[in-house]
């Protein structure tokens, strides 16, 4: 087998090789110090992407329907005074 690419390693990771494929790469990782080696880096920038997902990032709030803002923006217009022109200097 040759040396696995970056994305093979990290389909491994996922579990997303075929059982096939997988128990061939890691066959070929008993034999191979460097591809072992760039699994654990990429095992390493996995578990540091899962933490910082898990770190309590704020969650995305979609914006309001269209409608709502158009009511919103309605409203706010009538209840403010108009706007003042620009300022002459």
């Amino acid at each position: 087998m040759r040396h696995a690419d970056d994305g093979t390693l990290s389909a491994l990771l996922d579990g997303a090789l075929a059982t096939e494929e997988a128990d061939a790469l890691r066959a070929h990782l008993l034999l191979c110090a460097d591809c072992r080696r760039r699994l654990e880096h990429a095992r390493t920038l996995h578990d540091q992407a899962d933490e910082l997902l898990a770190s309590g990032l704020p969650a995305f709030a979609p914006p309001p329907p269209f409608e709502e803002l158009a009511r919103r923006a309605a409203a706010g217009s009538a209840a403010s005074p108009a706007r003042p022109g620009p300022v002459p200097w």
